[in-house]
This record gives structure tokens, sequence and C-alpha cells, in this order.
């Protein structure tokens, strides 16, 4: 059966920062292999900019997620806002999970959401 809706290639997962966990790592996202193309940042967000870690195996060892020259992939995020990634940046995709960093300290519970899209 084929799926005519342009919206069946789009998924939104929550990422949770947890702070009796970490404060300022978000708990494991399941990526299934999918590209991130978005966050949705919530209006209490105080955390700062976002990097990302993956694991191509789903395992508890993830690796920074870098750019060809081996900076970290940065994305400048603001509260309230549905953040799409930039072209210019490489694709996160492939990744079976995924954690987002935050550049500050998360000063209570929150929780982006993660817009991926089949590849």
């Amino acid at each position: 059966m084929c799926d005519d809706n342009p919206l069946s290639r789009y998924i939104v997962v929550p990422a949770l920062f947890d702070q009796s966990v970490d404060a300022n790592t978000s708990e494991a996202v399941e990526a299934g292999g999918r590209e991130l193309i978005g966050v949705v940042i919530p209006s209490d967000w105080d955390g700062g900019n976002l990097t990302f870690y993956g694991s191509v195996d789903g395992a508890a060892t993830y690796q920074l997620i870098t750019k060809e020259e081996g900076t970290s992939v940065l994305v400048t995020v603001t509260a309230s806002r549905a953040q799409m990634l930039s072209q210019t940046l490489p694709h996160i995709a492939g990744f079976e999970k995924i954690k987002l960093e935050a550049s500050g300290t998360v000063a209570a519970d929150r929780t982006v959401k993660c817009i991926f899209r089949d590849r």
C-alpha cells in the first residue's frame, strides 16, 4: 500500500533533559537512522545552544557529531521557536540514537522536540 501523504516522511520525537540524570545532556532519542532536520524549542528553554552526540549501534557509546574539520555541529536556538537545521550544516543522519547537549545548564526538566525525515 502506498502512502501519498507527504507528512508520512516526518516524525517528531521528544528529547528529555532530565535534571535527575544530567543537567545539560538529553536522554537518548530514537533516531532510527533518520535525518534530523529541526528542533522545536520550548518556551521555558534556558539551556543555550545545542550540540549533538550520536550512537550508530544504539549502545551506551556516543560520539560528538562534528563537521569535516573537526568542530562540533552547533545549532543556535531560541525559546519558543521551531529551529530548522541549516543546509550548510552536515547531515545528522544514520544514527540509531542521538543525544542533545545544551551549552549551558538547564534549570529544570525540559523537552525539546526533534523533527526527523526518512532518507
